[in-house]
């Protein structure tokens, strides 16, 4: 029994390059609000602000990197689909990682774990516009 085509790599093929606009206008917006998030965290402004934050602004990258990944995927570009895997991944990894680090209040846990991401995401785009 053949697949079940609905067109879908058809139209995702039609429209990549507005989809992966659409991507990366995802993950600069979702950056920038987590950025400012982890910003507000430190500030006078507080962790009441900063922390919803930067929680939504990565929620909203991280669907910006799906959808780049789902694209690729679509179009058998397994290249660039694990090198945006391999971030997602790698920033998974290092805030699993920081939130093992024992003692330290909650706030002081958060603050390492924005400083870890900040820097996470600042590694990958210095790494990706060598590109």
């Amino acid at each position: 029994m053949a697949p079940v085509d609905f067109g879908v790599n058809k139209w995702i093929a039609n429209n990549k390059d507005d989809l992966l606009s659409l991507a990366q206008i995802m993950q600069d917006v979702g950056d920038g609000g987590a950025v400012v998030g982890y910003a507000l965290t430190v500030s006078v402004i507080g962790a009441e602000v900063g922390i919803p934050l930067a929680a939504s602004g990565n929620i909203v990258s991280t669907m910006g990197s799906g959808l780049e990944i789902t694209v690729h995927l679509t179009q058998r570009d397994l290249e660039n689909a694990t090198n945006e895997a391999g971030w997602v991944v790698a920033g998974k990894l290092i805030d699993a990682g920081l939130k093992k680090i024992p003692g330290g209040s909650q706030l002081a846990n958060e603050i390492i774990q924005q400083n870890g991401a900040v820097k996470m995401i600042l590694t990958e785009r210095i790494v990706e516009s060598k590109k």
